[in-house]
């Protein structure tokens, strides 16, 4: 797809932690293209939708007191 051997050399240090971690490659195929950023837009997606649910759901129940061990009486 592209070269990017001049920005990111493989034989570098920075370069042996990426292709390590996540099989990085100064010189992708257009499916390893195509692939990230499928995994990225559909990780993200979910990450995205799950930690608004979250917010919502521990915004919700607001106006109602919680039962605590706390109080007795």
């Amino acid at each position: 797809a592209f070269d990017l051997s001049s920005a990111i050399p493989m034989d570098s240090w920075y370069g042996e932690l990426l292709k390590g971690f996540v099989n990085w490659s100064s010189n992708p195929s257009w499916l390893q293209v195509i692939a990230w950023v499928l995994y990225v837009g559909i990780v993200m997606t979910l990450f995205f939708r799950s930690s608004s649910k979250a917010k919502d759901a521990a915004a919700a129940p607001a106006g109602v007191p919680m039962a605590t061990g706390a109080h007795r009486g």
